[in-house]
């Protein structure tokens, strides 16, 4: 019964034959028109007295690159596969200068450039710019925030620069230093990505190179302890002159052999010749053998050496070539993957003042008087307040 009764009661406070009441009426416009007044009135006092006059130059750069180029012969399906990606990566590149531009880095750096708060001496009692006269990091941070403002359009994919000041010529130079800035950031950016992946590639290549070095070294200090510059090639022609030798004694003998079968004398001297020319030969094969293997400075001893150090070498040039042509690919991969900055239009420099809007202020200070009276009249009307 109770819970019917509040209800009826908040009907009969609703009730329109109150509100059509002459005299209640009369007081219901006056009060929507004291609060429009008092609203025209703060706007006023905001556009004369509180806001920050300030002039807008704008300028408008685009981030490109980043992706590979695709051949004429290269798939349908592939092509657009990599125009999404680029999409991608053009959109993540624009977010990407928004932030930095936005940052507390950004700031310094254009406060540093150009002295960007010196421009604002006393601060600003703007609510919409605020500036006090000794800001704290934060409140310098929002009010470089509110006069260089990055906007990235998604449509367009293109980032829009706007910087404000006091005067004109004040708002340009805002907006050259954040677009110079934006440049510094892009190139900082490419020479960071261009490091990260040529840094592992060179280092091999120095690695490889190192190799090479040292087995070159290795080698010379072979030849330089053994005296000989190529083992194998001098073994080679070790046993060819054996090889002539062996030849020439073998047809000695094929002749002392005949001429015993034929009866001649032992002491005659076509077999003391012929006995002296095979011993000078059996002499001189030994001492090409001693030379090869028979001796502890024959070659023999030195040739694992000399074909573990080619072997060496050899593996190293082929790694120092693998290296080079990765170091290689990886060079076009970075400069596949550099970004630029194409400036689409350079700051402006402006002839009116964008801040304040003065019929905007006062506009928007009716509109808030009006809907501040208008919550004010249904508060009083449901709750019976008189």
């Amino acid at each position: 019964m109770t819970m019917n009764s509040s209800r009826l009661d908040f009907v009969n406070r609703l009730d329109m034959s109150k509100v059509i009441d002459p005299f209640r009426r009369s007081r219901a416009w006056a009060l929507l028109a004291l609060t429009t007044a008092a609203g025209l009135l703060v706007g006023m006092i905001y556009a004369l007295l509180l806001a920050l006059p300030l002039y807008a130059s704008t300028a408008t750069v685009v981030v490109r690159g980043g992706t590979g180029e695709i051949s004429p012969s290269a798939a349908a399906s592939m092509a657009r596969r990599t125009a999404a990606t680029g999409d991608m990566i053009a959109l993540l590149d624009g977010f990407l200068i928004q932030d930095y531009l936005q940052s507390p880095d950004a700031m310094k750096a254009i406060d540093a450039k150009i002295g960007l708060f010196a421009m604002f001496p006393g601060g600003s009692a703007d609510p919409l710019h605020p500036l006090p006269a000794n800001p704290t990091p934060e409140e310098k941070l929002k009010f470089y925030r509110s006069v260089v403002k990055v906007r990235y359009s998604l449509t367009r994919q293109n980032v829009e620069i706007e910087g404000s000041a006091r005067r004109a010529d004040q708002a340009a130079r805002i907006t050259q230093a954040t677009l110079e800035l934006s440049e510094a950031f892009i190139n900082r950016y490419n020479e960071r990505v261009r490091g990260d992946v040529l840094s592992f590639a060179e280092s091999e290549v120095q690695k490889a190179e190192q190799r090479v070095s040292d087995s070159q070294a290795e080698i010379r200090n072979l030849r330089n302890t053994t005296g000989r510059l190529d083992p194998s090639a001098e073994a080679t022609r070790i046993g060819a002159v054996i090889q002539q030798l062996e030849i020439q004694r073998a047809a000695a003998a094929a002749e002392r052999a005949s001429l015993q079968a034929l009866g001649a004398p032992a002491g005659s001297p076509k077999m003391a010749d012929l006995n002296a020319r095979i011993g000078t030969l059996d002499h001189f094969i030994e001492a090409q053998r001693d030379l090869l293997v028979g001796s502890a400075s024959a070659i023999s001893g030195n040739i694992s050496a000399f074909e573990n150090a080619n072997s060496n070498l050899a593996m190293a040039q082929e790694s120092l070539k693998e290296t080079r042509s990765q170091l290689a690919e990886a060079r076009i991969n970075a400069s596949r993957q550099q970004r630029y900055l194409l400036t689409i239009s350079s700051p402006t420099t402006p002839t009116q003042k964008a801040w304040p809007h003065t019929w905007m202020a006062l506009l928007a200070g009716a509109a808030i008087g009006l809907i501040a009276g208008m919550i004010w009249l249904l508060f009083t009307r449901a709750f019976g307040v008189d």
